[in-house]
């Protein structure tokens, strides 16, 4: 525990994301620079850094309105993993979402489940990723599809908000490449209240979906 707590907190900024990407791309996810700032901005991220100022830990709280929140990023640099830093960043996120007034909701893959069940989290729903291709493997028709743009996102946030049936408070939308390797995690509830709910996925005229894991 001394060698935890000899670790400095900090709320990650913008100069952290270098460390927070070299986190995220050390644990096999493709979080982009662009990604990790999208989620800076939105919520409340936590981080732990060494003597040196390297990024050792993190983890981020996002709202989804006043009812939820999304715990997010608890990754820890795998030489200073099993020394409790994920169980104390996760506890300090879940004490912003209490302090809140909101339920604490994360997605989690099955090696997880030893930080988050000791916290009181259960199984509610499996996530599961997709891509859209288009027919036969090329281009997509040109006049079927465009570039976004910023008055699509009302439009785009009612479709979310209709499938996930929770309201987050922004409305960023970008789009990277997809791991095909990606396993399904489910989704973890802190909220002995919670039900569940099926999500659709609105179809885009000219892709076929097809799912990731």
């Amino acid at each position: 525990m001394a060698a935890i707590d000899a670790l400095r907190p900090v709320a990650l900024e913008d100069r952290h994301l270098d460390g927070a990407v070299a986190l995220s791309t050390e644990a096999g996810w493709n979080q982009t620079a662009a990604d990790w700032r999208t989620m800076i901005a939105a919520g409340r991220a936590l981080g732990r850094e060494d003597r040196g100022g390297r990024l050792i830990a993190s983890a981020l709280v996002l709202p989804f309105g006043a009812a939820f929140g999304f715990v997010s990023m608890v990754i820890v640099t795998p030489s200073w993993r099993r020394k409790g830093l994920a169980t104390a960043l996760l506890k300090e996120c879940v004490g912003l979402l209490e302090d809140g007034g909101r339920a604490q909701m994360l997605d989690a893959t099955p090696a997880g489940a030893e930080v988050y069940r000791p916290l009181g989290f259960r199984d509610h729903f499996p996530l599961r990723r997709w891509e859209g291709t288009a027919p036969g493997g090329g281009a997509t028709d040109k006049a079927a599809s465009r570039r976004l743009v910023a008055a699509d996102l009302p439009g785009l946030a009612a479709r979310d908000r209709a499938a996930a049936i929770i309201v987050r408070q922004s409305a960023t939308v970008w789009f990277q490449p997809a791991s095909a390797d990606s396993a399904a995690a489910p989704s973890r509830w802190r909220s002995p209240s919670a039900t569940g709910r099926s999500a659709s996925i609105p179809a885009i005229a000219g892709l076929e979906p097809r799912r990731l894991g």
